[in-house]
C-alpha cells in the first residue's frame, strides 16, 4: 500500500511556501498587525535625566504633516525610546523642551537648509 508518484508529487507541489517578496500593501499590512498588539499607552520616563517638556509646531493657517497629536506622539515616542533614555542617563543630561522645527530651505536647491536642530542644554 502507499500513494502514486502523482500523488506525491501533488501533495509535494502545493506543501512549497510561497517564495515571492511581498507587495507594499501585503507590508503595511503586516506593520498595522504588529502595531495593533503594541500597548496604546506609553509611559514616559521618570527620574532626573529626562526630557521636561514637549512643544509642537505651530503655524496658524497651515495643515501641518504630521498633525499636532502626532508629532507629538512620535515626540513621547524617542523620550522613551531605550536607546536615548541609555544615553541620557550615562550623560546626565536634562532636557527642558523637546520642540519641533520647521526646516528652512530646500534641500538640493539651497546650499544652507534646515531640516531639525539638536541641541542639549543641561539644567
Amino acid at each position: 500500500m502507499g500513494a502514486s508518484e502523482h500523488e506525491v508529487d501533488e501533495v509535494l507541489q502545493h506543501a512549497k511556501s510561497n517564495l515571492r517578496i511581498a507587495g507594499f500593501d501585503e507590508e503595511e499590512m503586516r506593520l498595522r498587525q504588529r502595531m495593533s498588539y503594541r500597548p496604546h499607552t506609553l509611559k514616559l520616563p521618570q527620574g532626573p535625566y529626562i526630557f521636561y517638556d514637549f512643544r509642537t509646531l505651530q503655524l496658524p493657517g497651515i495643515e501641518l504633516n504630521p498633525p499636532v497629536s502626532e508629532a507629538l506622539k512620535r515626540m513621547h515616542m524617542l523620550a522613551a525610546d531605550p536607546g536615548i533614555i541609555y544615553v541620557m542617563n550615562k550623560h546626565s543630561w536634562r532636557v527642558g523642551i523637546m520642540t519641533e522645527m520647521a526646516p528652512v530651505g530646500y534641500v538640493g536647491i539651497i546650499p544652507k537648509c534646515t531640516l531639525g536642530f539638536n541641541k542639549v542644554i543641561t539644567l
